[in-house]
């Protein structure tokens, strides 16, 4: 039973690989008889492993928690080396993960090679490193052999830094620590091409803003501060305003950031508002106002038929005709009417206005200049239809509701002004 083969491995640990798990209890009762379970469970081979790092390899579950269930501190072993722990979360198997730890109460070993951690292997995947950090929250600073934390692998993903942000928060101090050659985690980022500000990363932006140690002038290798990166990358022509970069871009020169110390001539120092599209984009910016143009049309037409429609269907209907004044809208000469009306009014005009601005905008017979002119005050006025279509309509719902249920008709949409004006038909 503790006879091993040329790769050291024990029959446990070919039961493990194979996911023989009747075998592995089979094995281990065996050696609870002869009172040699802790050395038959806690065995290495060739590699340094049990056959608990076979059974996570293999994502056998059940056999993990029988296993555990026979030696809970088995996780601990091997003392040095790749833990059971760190091959799971290398694995990116949560359920193994939470097992290792629940069952050993969190008696295990975070150890990988190389003089890793657990943590080190969380940031490759990003998915149980909260986890690791709830329960050990001291690896945010142990570096492998070269020095490298957690924070230095995060932030060599480039593009993509996987857990930054979680380690970030965990120890804000981690920037500032250096690895065996005295590069910092920014060191790291920047040679992978990664700055918060070049790719657009509000959060972790963010978190770096308002950090009173990290200077906000500071240029690259290129010569480039933030500012000067924030500025470079607004799009050219028409865009949607509450995008990352414009926001970066706004808080950066809020505090009076600094563009870097070269000639003006020598780059781009424009209003945003106002940067000019290069020849070669004109024919995309076409096509992006033709695209736009037609989708808010949608909208702008179903604005103007449902409020040119209310027009005609006023709440609390008409007068009829053998009566005084017949034909006539009954609650006529009211505040809240008057509101309505008012309302819907402004929503037509303002949508009417919008689709006839929309047509001048996805029609190629004009300007390029002119249609981007007509798309944005369209938009503006498209954003008024709404706001005085939703008004209407709360004053709507109130003026027939309020009457007969106040408290319904308040929760239907109404606001406190509106209810002021309303106070006077009660």
């Amino acid at each position: 039973m503790f006879a091993p083969n040329k790769k050291g491995d024990t029959p446990m640990h070919c039961a493990a690989r194979a996911g023989r798990s009747k075998m592995v209890s089979f094995l281990t009762e065996l050696a609870r008889s002869r009172n040699r379970l802790h050395e038959l469970l806690r065995k290495e081979n060739g590699l340094k492993e049990t056959a608990l790092h076979d059974a996570v390899r293999i994502g056998n579950s059940s056999i993990v928690k029988s296993l555990l269930k026979a030696d809970p501190k088995l996780a601990i072993y091997p003392e040095e080396g790749t833990s059971p722990l760190y091959l799971a979360v290398s694995l990116e198997n949560i359920d193994i993960t939470r097992i290792l730890h629940d069952m050993s109460n969190g008696n295990l070993s975070f150890c990988g090679p190389n003089g890793q951690n657990a943590l080190h292997a969380a940031t490759f995947g990003g998915t149980v490193i909260r986890d690791v950090l709830k329960w050990n929250s001291s690896l945010t600073t142990r570096g492998d052999r070269d020095g490298s934390t957690p924070l230095h692998f995060a932030s060599s993903f480039g593009q993509y830094p996987h857990g930054f942000h979680q380690l970030f928060q965990a120890n804000p101090t981690l920037v500032y620590q250096a690895d065996s050659k005295g590069l910092f985690p920014i060191h790291v980022a920047a040679s992978m091409g990664a700055l918060a500000v070049k790719h657009g990363k509000f959060r972790i932006f963010c978190s770096l803003y308002g950090n009173k140690n990290v200077h906000v002038s500071l240029a690259n290798n290129s010569m480039q501060t933030p500012i000067d990166l924030a500025r470079n990358l607004l799009p050219r022509g028409l865009y949607y305003k509450s995008n990352n970069v414009k926001w970066i871009y706004k808080a950066l020169t809020y505090i009076g950031a600094t563009y870097s110390r070269r000639r003006a001539d020598k780059f781009e120092r424009l209003d945003p508002n106002s940067i000019e599209l290069k020849p070669e984009d004109e024919s995309k910016e076409e096509e992006t106002v033709k695209d736009a143009s037609q989708i808010l049309g949608l909208g702008s037409v179903l604005i103007t038929t449902v409020a040119f429609g209310a027009t005609f269907a006023l709440p609390g209907g008409y007068i009829e005709d053998d009566h005084k004044n017949g034909g006539t809208a009954t609650r006529a000469g009211r505040y809240t009417f008057d509101a309505f009306m008012m309302a819907n009014t402004l929503a037509f005009i303002c949508s009417s206005m919008a689709t006839i601005g929309l047509m001048f905008s996805g029609t190629s017979m004009v300007k390029l200049k002119s249609r981007q002119i007509n798309l944005r005050v369209s938009v503006y006025l498209i954003t008024r239809s709404v706001t005085s279509l939703a008004a209407a309509f709360a004053l709507g719902v109130y003026m027939v509701v309020a009457p007969v249920a106040l408290a319904t008709a308040t929760m239907d949409g109404t606001n406190s002004g509106i209810m002021d004006i309303s106070r006077h038909d009660l």
